[in-house]
């Protein structure tokens, strides 16, 4: 399969290497995830829509000596939202952003997240574990539940300027970015509202009780950073 690989998980299937996921986690979303040659984990769920805008549930697993990932919701690094994410202490900030062209990427205030339990950082990795809404639809394009669509990733080793603000200044990629044709017609939960928002699909992921290396116990949504 090259060097990105295509497979169905489940949170259980961290390992010893990544702390154990929460019993919701454990037994809940069920996600499609490709990974990077230097070991980063892309994965992605979304509720069973005919079309865009619906939600998006993300996973970033990352080594811990990566300063920042991140994914790019239309393919390329252009003119589509952006989600970077970087590790900020024992917790991980995400970053709503979006570029013009190969130039560094802006704070984008159409994309907004509510980080899950599951955000954490360990002795190994970080994990951003979140669900974004304004990640599948967007001036220029949208996602298309019932097929593949074009992914675009990227990350730098270098830590960013400002781990706690989610429109800190972070390090050029240079050649550390990819893409991959992603099916996302197989991310498809069927119970995704339940399990994300307790069936109320208007609302935020509920609070709930972390592991015990997970940072908070309580999930807030973040907004996107004002442009």
């Amino acid at each position: 399969m090259g060097l990105l690989s295509l497979a169905a998980v489940t949170l259980a299937t961290l390992g010893s290497t990544l702390a154990a996921p929460s019993p919701r986690q454990a037994a809940g979303l069920t996600y499609k995830e490709f990974s990077t040659p230097s070991g980063i984990v892309y994965r992605v769920a979304i509720p069973e829509a005919s079309a865009a805008p619906f939600d998006v549930a993300l996973q970033i697993v990352a080594p811990k000596a990566t300063g920042w990932a991140g994914i790019a919701w239309g393919g390329s690094m252009s003119n589509n939202p952006l989600t970077i994410a970087y590790p900020n202490g024992e917790t991980v900030t995400a970053s709503s952003r979006i570029a013009a062209g190969h130039q560094a990427p802006t704070p984008y205030a159409g994309a907004e997240y509510a980080l899950r339990p599951g955000t954490t950082v360990n002795a190994t990795h970080w994990v951003l574990d979140a669900v974004c809404k304004g990640c599948s639809q967007w001036s220029a394009g949208s996602l298309n539940p019932a097929g593949s669509v074009p992914l675009a990733w990227a990350f730098a080793p270098n830590a960013v300027a400002n781990p706690s603000n989610n429109a800190s200044q972070i390090a050029f990629h240079n050649q550390n970015k990819g893409a991959v044709n992603f099916d996302l017609a197989a991310a498809k939960v069927a119970d995704f509202d339940s399990i994300v928002y307790g069936g109320d699909p208007g609302g935020v992921p509920p609070a709930e009780s972390a592991t015990a290396s997970s940072s908070s116990a309580a999930v807030t949504p973040t907004p996107a950073p004002s442009p």
